[in-house]
């Protein structure tokens, strides 16, 4: 019962998370963002903006896995999906991240 509601909970935050950031998208053009690549360094704020270029199914996994500490298990009961389909989708969006940051010839130190 516990981890039906936690799944429950999971998700009625990510769809509010989701709801602000549209809502947000709406209200700032673009031109107004402030820039962030005095607050971060390059490397940060590449690999943010290459998150933010994958496409929600491989994103929410992603983010949810690394920057929330979800195991694979909670995850997969948050969205709705597999074991076997986050695993799949977290290798999907490491290796499009890969390529993006290779391709902006993004280094870490």
């Amino acid at each position: 019962e516990e981890a039906r509601f936690r799944t429950y909970l999971t998700r009625v935050v990510i769809n509010e998370c989701r709801n602000i950031q549209r809502r947000r998208m709406r209200e700032i053009p673009v031109d107004e963002l402030p820039d962030l690549e005095y607050i971060m360094q390059p490397e940060q704020s590449e690999l943010r903006e290459a998150i933010d270029l994958l496409p929600e199914s491989l994103r929410t996994p992603l983010l949810l896995h690394y920057m929330e500490c979800f195991n694979e298990k909670e995850t997969a009961d948050a969205l709705g999906i597999s074991v076997v389909a986050v695993k799949n989708r977290l290798y999907r969006a490491r290796k499009a991240l890969k390529q993006k940051l290779k391709d902006w010839e993004v280094t870490p130190q």
